[in-house]
């Protein structure tokens, strides 16, 4: 029975209730934390039916050498990323068209309407300082997501049916800042983890039982 000693049958452990995410979370937009007051202000985007999700890909380059006929450690390497948080609204509000359309107000000619239209050219203010998600763990511990300079690339689609409410499907991107102190090859994207006694206990503990080993690991 030795050939099976140390091996788990469930990837269940002590810490698993802490770390489920429960529910369909929360979207933001221009989400700041204050310090002074310890607390976050910003505007929630709209409601959601059907959620939404979160999207992080690196771009990666796999360098060929003669000889080599599979990939090589090492010689993998970040060319780029990709960050997006698509959600399913069901309000119908003038700024989530504006940024669906990449619109610009305009005066009606009809009273009692407001008036959106197209614009030719994407302008600086089409970008919201800010896009986030928060969801909340099994703790009632939030993850905080926040993604920079997000634009919304989805365009306007917008469907009705009988005896169901109707859903704007969205998508924003972000973008690194247009400026010379900025490092154009990571995108603004923040993930606020919280730090719990049991992540820390969890911490130690894998320290300990690689102390002797002949290799050491990089944190998850």
């Amino acid at each position: 029975m030795g050939l099976f000693k140390g091996l788990k049958t469930s990837g269940v452990t002590s810490e698993t209730p802490q770390n489920l995410m429960l529910g369909a979370g929360t979207y933001y937009k221009n989400l700041v934390y204050d310090k002074e007051t310890d607390s976050w202000t910003g505007e929630i985007l709209a409601a959601t039916s059907g959620g939404g999700k979160f999207s992080y890909v690196p771009s990666v380059l796999n360098i060929e050498v003669d000889g080599a006929s599979v990939k090589v450690k090492g010689l993998t390497v970040k060319v780029g990323e990709e960050a997006s948080i698509e959600a399913n609204v069901i309000e119908l509000k003038p700024g989530i068209i504006k940024a669906a359309i990449i619109g610009k107000d305009s005066t009606s000619e009809i009273e009692g309407f407001r008036l959106i239209e197209p614009k030719a050219n994407i302008e600086g203010d089409d970008y919201l300082d800010n896009i986030a998600f928060v969801g909340f763990l099994a703790t009632n511990e939030p993850i905080i997501i926040i993604m920079g300079n997000a634009l919304c690339t989805s365009g306007f689609e917008l469907s009705g049916k009988n005896k169901e409410n109707a859903q704007i499907p969205i998508k924003f991107e972000s973008h690194a800042a247009f400026d010379e102190d900025t490092d154009h090859s990571v995108l603004p994207v923040k993930i606020y983890m919280p730090e719990t006694k049991q992540a820390e206990s969890a911490v130690v503990s894998a320290a300990s039982a690689t102390k002797n080993s002949s290799y050491e690991e990089d944190e998850v």
